[in-house]
């Protein structure tokens, strides 16, 4: 029941899903630290881990 009333509300949802999940907790984690961009947040962790993440974005295009 409580994921059909977060289904209108998606942070709410993925806050709900993060308390049973703690891989998406911690991806959550790293996106709110980077102030809350997913893509800011997957450039400095790729660059934090030696990888371009240019290169990346291509190698998935």
């Amino acid at each position: 029941m409580s994921m059909l009333q977060g289904a209108r509300d998606p942070q709410a949802m993925l806050q709900a899903m993060a308390q049973n999940n703690p891989q998406l907790k911690q991806v959550m984690d790293i996106v709110q630290k980077h102030g809350g961009d997913p893509m800011t947040a997957f450039q400095a962790e790729a660059r934090a881990r030696g990888m371009d993440p240019n290169q990346i974005m291509n190698m998935l295009r």
